[in-house]
This record gives structure tokens, sequence and C-alpha cells, in this order.
């Protein structure tokens, strides 16, 4: 997830998540650095290079780790030549090939919609679905319309969805709302499935 579309999806979740209270039934903890934590990042994916491991506190509790990829540096000096290569081939900035950036890094990061939790399951619930509805429909900043590919899932905690531009699920336990980006392939439909797999084993 890039930092414009972090910075709009971030921006709906403040904009939805008003409304806190007491926890109605028994989650997860609330410290999301506690729910996938370190020990959990290596058994399940076995980085081969350091972890950078980041705390996000605030109203939006987040718990982040990201580590290079096996040939981060090779796809650094392909990126490199090519961007060269298309300015070497002239014409205007506006004319000019684009070449996607390559995925350098691996992440995986949870954040929770709430930190107690909202009221009830069913306040959950509607604000999670108005998040998604607005991320559908598309929102607006600085001039530009962000919107996300969203689909929903069976079978993914209470309910859930993918949302592909974020290699992100959103997803419901009970009454809290969690996000899980999980982008450790050039794949999304592989980020898809692993992000499933680690549901599953938060809740098994």
């Amino acid at each position: 997830m890039n930092l414009f579309q972090s910075s709009i999806f971030f921006l709906v979740v403040f904009m939805l998540s008003s409304c806190e209270g007491k926890k109605e039934s028994e989650q997860l903890s609330s410290d999301p650095c506690e729910i996938i934590d370190l020990a959990f990042i290596n058994k399940n994916f076995s980085p081969e290079t350091e972890v950078i491991h980041r705390a996000g506190a605030g109203r939006f509790p987040s718990c982040s780790y990201r580590w290079e990829v096996a040939n981060a540096q090779e796809r650094k000096n392909t990126y490199a030549e090519q961007q060269i290569k298309n300015i070497s081939e002239g014409g205007s900035f506006s004319e000019r090939k684009i070449t996607p950036i390559p995925r350098f890094e691996n992440e995986v990061m949870i954040t929770l919609a709430s930190k107690e939790g909202f009221e009830n399951t069913e306040e959950a619930s509607r604000t999670l679905k108005a998040l998604l509805t607005r991320l559908q429909d598309g929102v607006v900043a600085e001039g530009i319309t962000f919107q996300s590919n969203v689909q929903y899932l069976e079978g993914v905690a209470d309910e859930g969805a993918w949302i592909e531009a974020q290699n992100q699920v959103s997803f419901r336990k009970n009454n809290q709302i969690y996000h899980l980006v999980v982008n450790i392939d050039d794949d999304r439909s592989a980020n898809l499935e692993e992000a499933k797999r680690i549901i599953s084993l938060l809740f098994k």
C-alpha cells in the first residue's frame, strides 16, 4: 500500500469509526503487536532478511512487519535501468513510458478500527459495510477520486472483504473490525489466500 492509498483509506476509517464502547464479547488482544508478533512472522514466513517492526498507537492501533524480498537489489537495478531507458527514448514527460514500481519488500500489517471494539456486533457490522461501500463508490481527496475493487468473502471471520488495491482484507470478528494487509507476493490473488490463512490461524 503506497502512502497516498494508506492516507485515503485511514481517512475513510476515521470518518466511519467514531462510535466506540465497551466490549460486548471476548476479542483478541487490543494490542495488534500481540495479535501478530515477531514469532508469528518468523514461524509463518521465515524471512531471509532483517524484519523491520513498527507499532502505531493512537486512535487506530497498528503493527507492521517489513522485510526485503530476496532479490530486492536485482529488482532495484532493473527498475533503475528501465527508468534510464525510458528517459533516453526522449519525448515529453507525459509521453514517456511508465514502468510500474516493483515490490522491493514484503509486508504484513494489522490495524484495529477501534481501540476497545465497537458497542456491539451490529454497530461493528454497519461500520464495516459503510467503509466498504465508501471505498467502492470512491473517495475524493485533493481533486483525485480514489476507488477500490472490493470483493466480499465467504467464511472469513464473521464477515469480510478483499480490497485488492491495498492487498488487504478488512473483516469483523464479534464487535471488532480488523484490517490485515498482506503483500508478500507479486500475485495479488496469492496475497489474498495468505491473508485468509493468517485469519484462520488467529481465530482457530
